[in-house]
């Protein structure tokens, strides 16, 4: 259902190249982060009608363009269920790249640093890292990974999680989860000791709810030891958008919001 809505929002001609795809053209330190980014995200995914990464930048771009201390007091109220003061410095970028390890020992080797959908900073006291899902299937394939990381991986694992740290690694039930996880740690257990003086820090799983979604993954909040729990935020992007809708002026916004119901509401 939500593949066939956005065929019928192109009315079955397919964008040729990115920026047809999205309601504010990338440019800037925008383009600059996608085409630094892992995953060809521009020559292949954001050009596809149900593309996450197209998701995520027509959701919050328009917001960093034209009223972004406005929606950040709202989204910052929504993910940390409280008034977020908002000062100097604010940011909202796509891409950025994180490592795991507080500690040297679950720190990974020579391996490449993971890509945050979106990395949000209110102020200099809170920090959203999220995770942005459309269509996409969360599986239990286990990937290679040599010995000596594996290793790393779950003690990184265990100090944060409640279940069998190589169950988020070797094909069980839980792996499927680990690619939150590990944006859990790039959250809790950064390596980069600037991003952990941040007091108040969150990861967002920001997944959009249709038919075929794998209720499953609500209950990844479950497998995080409590002292992280709060650490933990999921949320449609159905219930964000009704959320902003209400907390903004959409009369002042309505390119933004007709656009966004059109498409994908």
């Amino acid at each position: 259902m939500a593949k066939a809505r956005q065929q019928q929002f192109f009315k079955g001609r397919l964008p040729q190249q990115y920026n047809e795809n999205l309601l504010v053209p990338l440019e800037g330190e925008d383009l600059h982060a996608f085409e630094q980014a892992d995953g060809n995200e521009l020559a292949e995914k954001m050009r596809s009608p149900h593309s996450s990464s197209a998701l995520c930048v027509n959701f919050f771009l328009y917001w960093k363009r034209h009223a972004l201390t406005d929606f950040l007091k709202v989204f910052g109220h929504v993910v940390f269920g409280r008034t977020v003061p908002v000062g100097s410095p604010c940011s909202l970028r796509f891409e950025t790249k994180h490592r795991f390890g507080s500690t040297p020992e679950r720190r990974i080797i020579r391996g490449k640093p993971g890509n945050i959908d979106l990395d949000v900073r209110i102020g200099s006291s809170h920090a959203i890292l999220a995770e942005s899902k459309f269509t996409e299937v969360f599986t239990t394939e286990v990937r290679e990974i040599s010995d000596v990381n594996t290793e790393r991986y779950r003690r990184a694992f265990s100090s944060v999680f409640l279940c069998d740290s190589a169950s988020l690694l070797d094909g069980r039930r839980e792996t499927k989860f680990r690619q939150l996880a590990q944006r859990l740690l790039y959250t809790v257990d950064s390596a980069n000791p600037v991003f952990r003086a941040i007091p108040a820090r969150r990861m967002l799983f920001l997944y959009y709810d249709h038919d075929g979604f794998d209720r499953d993954l609500l209950k990844f909040p479950e497998l995080v030891r409590e002292e992280y729990r709060d650490a933990v935020v999921v949320l449609s992007y159905q219930d964000l958008f009704a959320r902003i809708r209400a907390g903004l002026d959409a009369s002042a916004h309505r390119r933004y919001f007709e656009y966004m119901a059109d498409r994908y509401f």
